[in-house]
């Protein structure tokens, strides 16, 4: 199959919407013709008339920039979307674009990937789409290959329907909790009965900037989702109205919701990470990574996330159930079968993530169906 390379806009007209179209103006002017914004599903607003009226291939320049959408009717757009006007005499299937384009747009965007796409925002503006080039097959005469292109479309749909099985296993497995039972003599204790939950983090005015104006050697951990990463810098120690922390458990309640870490040594916390500092009457009875993993499948159970946080009040009355041991005709937490169960969940825990990484890795190959072996122009 011959390919040649071509500037995308020798074979379309990229144009944005217009930027008067908001909510607002919906509300003004209601109607059935829809207005798409930078959201891939749903739309924006409905007003009483259309800018476009059939089948059109749009990319969203804010938000996840440079996702493609195919819109069919009559429909608008604002200035958060783009248009791909495909130019008069051109002969190249849409659908093949959306294929072909997907890749190189989001190759080309900027700003905030996130965290494995969510809580995104990044750009593609029009500027960006007009130095994109695309390669599109032709025949021996270095005319648009109609037929080679709507194979090549069979074959992305191929894989597009692979890469949405693998995308709903990877959140499936996301999903999944983790039940390791106790098997021995147990009982259930509360978060609220396990930590200090009247120790407080630091305020909202402790921010990144004040931590770079403060500079040091102590660690400032933010809501990640990695436990070494310490996002707001390092601080200066033993400043005054500022928290400061050793050897225990946080808790993140924003960003990576419901992610919790053993933090040892000396650091600090930004306000959107809770320190669970445990009770006295448990210090050598109670294992934090144990603690870690079960409350973290509880995060999941609970449903937390970015629309529904992980503050104090909702994970207070958490039940987590212990392996109970007689100790001088006590009964007490068993430790050491608490560190067994953490060793088992560990273990879990990474084979999960490794697998999903595995699967993610397929999901992001950008599949080359074909060799360019034409002329470049």
């Amino acid at each position: 199959m011959k390919l040649k390379k071509l500037k995308l806009t020798d074979v379309v007209d990229p144009i944005r919407g217009n930027s008067v179209y908001t909510k607002e103006y919906g509300e003004k002017i209601k109607g059935e013709y829809p207005v798409y914004s930078a959201a891939n599903s749903m739309p924006l607003t409905h007003i009483n008339h259309y800018d476009y009226d059939g089948e059109f291939l749009t990319w969203a320049t804010n938000g996840f920039g440079g996702f493609l959408k195919m819109i069919t009717g009559k429909f608008s757009i604002n200035g958060d979307r783009g248009i791909l006007m495909l130019k008069k005499g051109v002969s190249v299937d849409i659908e093949y674009l959306r294929y072909a384009l997907q890749p190189i747009l989001r190759s080309m965007a900027k700003g905030r990937k996130g965290d494995r796409g969510k809580n995104e925002f990044t750009k593609v503006p029009i500027a960006m789409v007009k130095k994109a080039q695309i390669s599109i097959p032709v025949d021996e005469n270095d005319n648009y290959d109609i037929v080679a292109q709507k194979e090549l479309i069979k074959k992305y749909k191929v894989i597009e329907t692979l890469e949405n099985y693998l995308t709903s296993e990877i959140v499936a497995l996301n999903e999944t909790t983790l039940d390791i039972p106790v098997e021995t003599r147990s009982t259930t204790l509360t978060i609220e009965e396990i930590f200090d939950l009247e120790e407080q983090t630091n305020m909202s005015s402790f921010t990144k900037q004040f931590v770079d104006q403060h500079k040091g050697d102590i660690p400032v951990f933010s809501a990640s989702k990695d436990e070494d990463f310490p996002g707001y810098g390092h601080l200066q120690d033993n400043l005054p109205d500022i928290k400061y922390f050793n050897d225990i458990l946080t808790w993140n309640i924003d960003g990576s919701v419901g992610k919790a870490f053993f933090r040892t040594g000396r650091f600090s916390l930004s306000e959107k990470v809770i320190p669970l500092i445990l009770q006295k009457r448990w210090e050598g009875l109670i294992d934090y990574e144990f603690v870690k993993y079960v409350l973290e499948e509880k995060a999941v159970e609970n449903g937390f996330g970015f629309s529904r946080k992980a503050g104090k009040a909702r994970i207070k009355d958490i039940e987590i159930e212990f392996p109970m041991v007689e100790k001088k005709g006590v009964i007490v937490p068993d430790i050491e079968e608490q560190k067994q169960l953490a060793k088992r969940y560990e273990d879990i825990y990474f084979l999960k993530s490794d697998f999903v990484n595995q699967l993610e890795k397929l999901v992001g190959l950008n599949i080359t169906l074909t060799t360019e072996v034409g002329i470049t122009s």
